[in-house]
């Protein structure tokens, strides 16, 4: 049986720090994307290879509604969904991830 040697953390501060990790797998990831944007053809690796395509779909911005479609609450839904906010102990900034 393996034995870890990282002692075991709260539930909230081992969220505080999955979530910090994503920040910055996530500025790495957008990173990363740019520079494949722009040298597409360095877009293999030893182990992957990434394709680039483009892909389009249509919107309709609200902007454009006209204004008695978005006053009539019938046409909308409502979702509610929980959230769970994070913040350091002692900072003033919170983030929150939607699930």
């Amino acid at each position: 049986m393996r034995h870890s040697r990282r002692r075991t953390l709260h539930p909230a501060d081992e969220l505080g720090d999955v979530r910090d990790a994503l920040r910055r797998l996530r500025a790495r990831e957008t990173e990363l994307r740019r520079q494949l944007l722009e040298a597409p053809e360095s877009s293999s690796g030893d182990r992957f290879e990434v394709s680039i395509r483009s892909q389009r779909r249509r919107v309709l911005p609200k902007e454009w509604w006209p204004k008695d479609i978005l006053d009539q609450p019938v046409l909308w839904d409502t979702r509610t969904s929980k959230i769970v906010m994070v913040r350091k102990r002692g900072a003033r900034t919170v983030a929150s991830r939607k699930r």
